[in-house]
């Protein structure tokens, strides 16, 4: 997530949920999102936050997603 001070901070998600995964979109999966999702400290975040932490963790969402379809 990124503070206003466009400082980059870490987060953990605990739990969420994965949308519109599709194999066949492999390696793009450009139409997956998370739906859902909680931080560390199992708050659920919002919309806004969510997108900011993809943006960001594109790295470990690109996993999450690969995840899913195992």
């Amino acid at each position: 997530m990124v503070s206003r001070t466009n400082k980059i901070i870490t987060m953990k998600l605990t739990d969420y949920e994965l949308e519109d995964v599709k194999s066949w979109d492999y390696p793009d999966f450009c139409d997956a999102f998370i739906s859902y999702a909680e931080d560390e400290n199992g708050n659920e975040m919002t919309e806004e936050q969510i997108e900011e932490w993809t943006e960001n963790n594109e790295e470990e969402f690109y996993e999450m997603v690969l995840e899913s379809l195992r």
